[in-house]
């Protein structure tokens, strides 16, 4: 009898420590799946932010070839991309700072912080582009001197603003031969 009660009992703590040997295993494997989930969603949004930026880049280069495209790396502080607008291919009229955003949410905050980087890159205009735009905004919005327009629009936001900062170069070329020639 007590042989097979000490049997009993050594059987018993076997199936107990079995049962939280696996309980354990669980408990890591759930961790682990965890990590992993929220690894491949924190992977996806990453992947889906330089998709946004490839599409821009590949636009502005295949746009406007004529313009140098810098490329601000990933990770670095400042936007994505700095354009030198060209007339001629020899010398630069302006800049424009441009900015991907693919988030679910537009974020107020962005706009003082990339306001912050385009006075620090002395860039003549910034472009904020977004797959979700601010609420109630629908169309293409200038707040607190930076553009701001959607995955959808933003081509015809940098055509516009390319143009403008060509003109405005042309007009202050035009005004410093006149100035000179009063001047002599």
């Amino acid at each position: 009898d007590k042989q097979l009660q000490a049997d009993k009992d050594e059987n018993t703590k076997k199936m107990e420590l079995q049962r939280l040997e696996a309980e354990e295993r669980m408990k890591q494997m759930e961790n682990t799946l965890k990590t992993g989930v929220r690894q491949v969603a924190q992977n996806s949004m990453q992947i889906q932010g330089e998709a946004g930026e490839i599409s821009v880049e590949n636009f502005l280069n295949q746009t406007y070839p004529l313009d140098e495209i810098e490329s601000i790396k990933p990770g670095a502080k400042g936007a994505d991309y700095l354009q030198h607008v060209s007339d001629n291919g020899r010398s630069t009229c302006g800049t424009i700072y441009i900015e991907v955003k693919r988030h679910k949410d537009f974020k107020n905050e962005w706009i003082p912080k990339f306001k912050n980087d385009i006075r620090e890159k002395n860039t003549d205009l910034g472009v904020l582009i977004s797959e979700v735009m601010p609420k109630g905004v629908i169309n293409p919005i200038v707040k607190d001197g930076v553009w701001i327009c959607s995955l959808v629009n933003y081509e015809f936001v940098i055509e516009f603003l390319r143009h403008h900062l060509i003109e405005l170069n042309r007009v202050q070329l035009v005004n410093e031969n006149v100035f000179d020639k009063q001047s002599r």
